[in-house]
């Protein structure tokens, strides 16, 4: 996913890995995503955020909350 080797993850290549993962969102839920993702909202996902989000919550059951949920995690905002 992280193909600059930076060991932070933009908004492409977030896009990219979630596709290359097979899960197929639309553009706007892949955006959704990874705000949610963002902790400190720098526009990246940096190695500590995507560990300490996607390792718990990219299963089938985060997914399908997450879609049920996303309308109201972003009125918040």
């Amino acid at each position: 996913m992280d193909d600059d080797g930076n060991r932070k993850l933009n908004l492409d290549e977030f896009r990219k890995g979630v596709q290359e993962y097979g899960l197929n969102f639309s553009k706007s839920e892949i955006e959704d995503l990874f705000r949610l993702i963002d902790i400190d909202r720098n526009g990246n996902i940096d190695y500590e955020e995507f560990l300490r989000k996607l390792r718990v919550y990219f299963s089938s059951n985060f997914i399908y909350i997450f879609l049920s949920i996303k309308s109201y995690f972003f009125s918040l905002q």
